[in-house]
């Protein structure tokens, strides 16, 4: 094999994997809300968790929400850029049950629920 096609396959190579990667960040979100034009679509998802906290932050872990913008052509995942936001003490024993709208506001508008736009 040529130089040309060694590059030309380790390019194709990162380039699956870094999709394949993308995928997996964004496999296990909520989504929330999805903006199509032609074969990109403009998504926002989001997940709400316990994160663990630096010891020298918190001993105890912080209930928190993560929207992420996300970025597809024709299904396949080319750019994320997640948001993350503190919840509350008080959200720890629903979490699975606060609905996206709750915190809404604390997000920018681009991650926010609102109307769809573009449509």
């Amino acid at each position: 094999m040529s130089i040309v096609m060694l590059t030309a396959a380790a390019l194709v190579l990162a380039l699956v994997l870094r999709a394949l990667y993308l995928h997996i960040q964004v496999a296990h979100t909520e989504l929330i809300r999805r903006d199509t034009k032609g074969a990109l679509s403009y998504e926002v998802r989001r997940r709400v968790y316990m994160e663990m906290l630096p010891l020298h932050v918190s001993r105890y872990p912080e209930p928190r929400e993560v929207r992420t913008r996300v970025l597809r052509l024709t299904g396949v995942v080319l750019w994320r850029k997640p948001l993350s936001i503190a919840l509350p003490t008080e959200s720890c024993a629903r979490l699975e049950e606060i609905p996206a709208r709750e915190f809404d506001g604390r997000f920018p508008p681009c991650l926010q629920l609102g109307p769809s736009r573009g449509r």
